[in-house]
């Protein structure tokens, strides 16, 4: 483990202190925890985001209908300027 300091308010050291005192575990181990659910839930936000993006590829149809200019937008762009 990585040792490091941060700095906290007052009443989150009461609060954590209690809370420590609660469950029987260390306040180290209750931030740990803390900032994994945090990096969890920003992970599960990212992926559920990247998700709707993909399944809006090949949704909506272009001026001439095709519905891969998402994919193959290359191949549309070297075809417009030739």
């Amino acid at each position: 483990m990585i040792r490091t300091q941060i700095q906290i308010t007052e009443q989150q050291a009461r609060d954590l202190k209690r809370q420590s005192r609660e469950q029987g575990v260390s306040i180290s181990e209750l931030v740990r925890q803390a900032l994994q659910q945090s990096l969890d839930r920003r992970d599960a936000s990212l992926r559920t985001r990247y998700q709707k993006a993909a399944e809006l590829v090949g949704a909506f149809r272009d001026l001439q209908g095709a519905t891969d200019v998402a994919v193959d937008h290359d191949r549309y762009l070297d075809e417009a300027y030739r």
